[in-house]
């Protein structure tokens, strides 16, 4: 997105109504950070040699289903949540929040956040709309309030 066109959007952004009765709506992986918010969790799981070779193979093969268009999305999400099964919610949260600061949170397009931020200043009900987990969005929500 140019400054130019970041700047005329927050200029209707700051034209709207103030107040929570505007809701701005955000989509997490593709639009407020490049690609699928997935790929850190998958890169975190191979650091730890906890993506065994079977696994890996299955979710590129998936992966390369999706870029294809013979596979639907939720095919590859259930992949990826196969690997954290069993695991403890504590757990989960210190590593989602570890992988948001580590991976995540420097990939968030300075564009978007100078949107989300613009919102904020309006008081508008801001929401994060995404087919990710609570473990990868929940972060970055709570990040960008």
């Amino acid at each position: 997105m140019s400054s130019r066109a970041i700047e005329q959007a927050i200029r209707e952004i700051e034209a709207a109504p103030r107040g929570p009765g505007l809701a701005a709506i955000f989509d997490f992986d593709g639009t407020l950070i490049p690609g699928y918010s997935e790929l850190a969790w998958i890169r975190q799981r191979l650091r730890d040699g906890e993506l065994g070779f079977a696994e890996l193979a299955r979710t590129v093969e998936l992966a390369a289903g999706l870029a294809l268009g013979t596979l639907a999305r939720h095919d590859l999400i259930l992949q990826g949540l196969r690997g954290w099964k069993g695991r403890r919610v504590a757990a989960m949260d210190r590593l989602a929040d570890r992988i948001f600061a580590q991976a995540i949170e420097p990939e968030i397009f300075p564009e978007m956040r100078a949107i989300v931020e613009a919102h904020r200043r309006m008081g508008h009900t801001l929401v994060l709309a995404t087919s990710a987990t609570r473990f990868q969005a929940g972060p970055a929500a709570r990040h960008l309030g």
